[in-house]
């Protein structure tokens, strides 16, 4: 369960700009979130993220998981309108179908400012995020 000042934080979060419906979907009082785009979501779409596997996205209950610092600090770092804002500026609807969404650049570039912001460090937008619905590229081994 989340501690009462992790449950604050998150309160207060919900409160902000299109936090309160799913990030994916246009259900209200999302409960579920996923810590790697800082986003929340509705169980449905929780669901969904869990099957796309924790290196993409890893999904926390809003109230019945406990949250560490460092998750916190992601939630703070992305939010649902920040997230569809810069997918739309590669092309890429809200309502695209999540399975193709989170597995494109942008949304791994998305990623990775979150985490950024997150660990305080700096980011730079990458220039080979390509527009549309396209798949990344598979890590390098």
């Amino acid at each position: 369960m989340a501690s009462p000042e992790a449950a604050a934080i998150l309160r207060e979060l919900q409160q902000q700009r299109d936090n309160g419906i799913c990030a994916d979907c246009n259900t209200k009082n999302p409960q579920w979130a996923s810590v790697s785009y800082g986003i929340f979501m509705c169980l449905e779409c929780s669901g969904i993220h869990r099957g796309l596997g924790v290196h993409i996205s890893f999904v926390r209950s809003v109230g019945m998981d406990s949250w560490s610092a460092a998750q916190l600090k992601k939630m703070q770092a992305g939010g649902n309108a920040d997230l569809n804002a810069f997918l739309k500026k590669y092309g890429i609807d809200k309502h695209t179908d999540p399975k193709v969404k989170y597995n494109t650049r942008a949304a791994e570039a998305f990623k990775e400012k979150v985490a950024a912001a997150a660990e305080g460090k700096p980011w730079t937008c990458p220039a080979d995020i390509p527009m549309g619905a396209v798949a990344a590229a598979p890590p390098a081994r």
